[in-house]
């Protein structure tokens, strides 16, 4: 069966068809992968899984409130090298799903505004219009993806794969519904997907081209 035949991602060679979807757990006191989530995907791996894909880690917690995991400090990546040491020991590879935050999804405060592409209301708290990032934390978010994805290099991760899906911030960039911006960043789909572009150009520049699983 084809399942269960080797395959390739880029160049990368994985042992059989079947990856483990991204799902997302409780971080460390630090953002930094705790114990038990290093210990639920090794378990993964033992079962057999080809690729093992993590859950959402920002790279920065400077706009909005850490979420999730984040990896933006060598000081988390002991436990990630962990999980990548022992995901290795069985054979499987190992993929960090990273992301630039979660923009208007926020869900953790009901007082202060999240910033999002544009000011729209906030998905948990409709009551709460939506800041519009500024160019700077465009540019300041672009530049720590880069920086997280050679962190996880260093840490021996097989690759990354760019969080961009189902309304969360890089999405409110793409769509138009979200992104009323009149600057670089906004009107026509290039200028709504620079953002996107530039995350994939300084991941490739700081980390390497084929460490991106696109």
């Amino acid at each position: 069966m084809l399942l269960f035949q080797e395959g390739k991602i880029r160049n990368l060679t994985i042992k059989n068809r079947i990856a483990l979807a991204p799902m997302g757990q409780p971080a460390d006191i630090d953002g930094g992968f705790t114990q038990s989530n290093i210990d639920y995907l090794v378990e993964r791996a033992k079962g057999g899984v080809g690729l093992i894909i993590t859950g959402c880690t920002v790279c920065s917690d400077e706009y909005e409130p850490r979420p999730c995991n984040m990896h933006n400090n060598f000081h988390q990546n002991d436990r990630l090298g962990t999980l990548a040491d022992q995901v290795h020991m069985y054979g499987s590879k190992l993929c960090l799903q990273l992301s630039p935050g979660i923009g208007r999804m926020s869900f953790i405060d009901p007082f202060t505004p999240p910033y999002s592409s544009s000011p729209v209301p906030s998905y948990a708290f409709p009551d709460l219009i939506c800041r519009e990032m500024p160019v700077e934390g465009i540019k300041k978010l672009v530049k720590a993806m880069g920086y997280s994805a050679q962190l996880a290099m260093r840490a021996g991760v097989d690759m990354v794969q760019v969080h961009a899906y189902g309304g969360y911030l890089i999405d409110q960039f793409t769509s138009a519904y979200w992104n009323k911006r009149t600057d670089e960043y906004g009107g026509s789909f290039e200028n709504r997907t620079r953002f996107l572009r530039e995350i994939i150009e300084e991941i490739r520049k700081c980390a390497d081209p084929n460490f991106l699983s696109l």
